[in-house]
């Protein structure tokens, strides 16, 4: 059977009377590949993510397959999405494997099914994926940044969901675990999931991603491929940067930016 795919369609969603993301439709969003939401500071995408993981209350309709998410009650949504934000809530106690067992506790199927000892097998297994079951002891109150970071994803990815969000995973990250947080991701899409990826390094959206959404005051102005989304001129209309795309060998590229375009405030 063909995975579904995500159709967001009319969509509003913000804080109170304050609506950041507006009549927003996208889609098909497919599994198999990442989706890359891009923009500048303010532009709607973490909002645009947490309305999908009904985090925030939204208008509109996003359809997995048959399923209407905005119908489902959370406890059940949180069956086929997890969300991964943008940092961990401070001074928790917890050590890094029961970070995870508690993901996993928190999902009704696993706590009907698994016993305890089952659950801590799957999420040591988790840690060992994410490459950081030597932390697994270790209290997420006295994590590095990074490491704080790597042990949220792990959380995340722990039950296995069909659509997984992720909110700047690679913001507090250097070079290499960059990479190797990426290629994870990268995995994790091609085992036939969703994973829609917040991204503000460019250039990681441009290497990685098969699809990118870019989004300015809460409104797609430009969908597709790297090649066909971030365009110099979309650069320089969103971000008000004068940029070029330049061929860096197999098939790859980057973007360099030379300045800001002109009558482009600094500020």
């Amino acid at each position: 059977m063909t995975p579904a795919a995500l159709m967001i369609s009319d969509l509003t969603a913000g804080y109170g009377a304050r609506k950041v993301v507006r009549n927003l439709s996208l889609g098909p969003i497919e599994p198999g590949r990442i989706t890359a939401l891009v923009g500048p500071n303010g532009a709607g995408k973490s909002t645009l993510l947490r309305a999908l993981a009904g985090l925030l209350p939204a208008t509109g309709s996003l359809r997995l397959g048959d399923r209407e998410l905005l119908a489902l009650p959370l406890r059940d949504r949180s069956t086929i999405v997890t969300f991964m934000p943008q940092t961990l809530p401070q001074r928790v106690g917890l050590t890094v494997l029961e970070g995870v067992i508690s993901a996993l506790r928190a999902s009704p199927l696993a706590a009907q099914t698994e016993s305890g000892r089952a659950i801590e097998r799957r999420a040591i297994a988790t840690l060992e994926r994410v490459g950081i079951v030597d932390l697994a002891l270790s209290t997420l109150d006295h994590l590095s940044g990074g490491e704080r970071q790597l042990a949220s994803l792990a959380q995340a990815i722990a039950r296995e969901p069909a659509l997984l969000l992720l909110d700047e995973p690679t913001s507090a990250l250097d070079l290499r675990h960059q990479v190797v947080v990426m290629g994870l991701v990268h995995q994790l899409a091609e085992e036939g999931r969703i994973v829609v990826v917040v991204l503000h390094d460019l250039n990681l959206a441009v290497r990685w991603a098969g699809q990118v959404v870019v989004l300015d005051q809460g409104r797609a102005v430009a969908v597709g491929s790297a090649a066909e989304a971030i365009t110099p001129e979309v650069l320089g209309r969103v971000y008000g940067v004068d940029a070029r795309i330049e061929p860096i060998g197999n098939g790859r590229s980057q973007i360099v930016v030379e300045g800001l375009v002109a009558g482009t405030p600094h500020a």
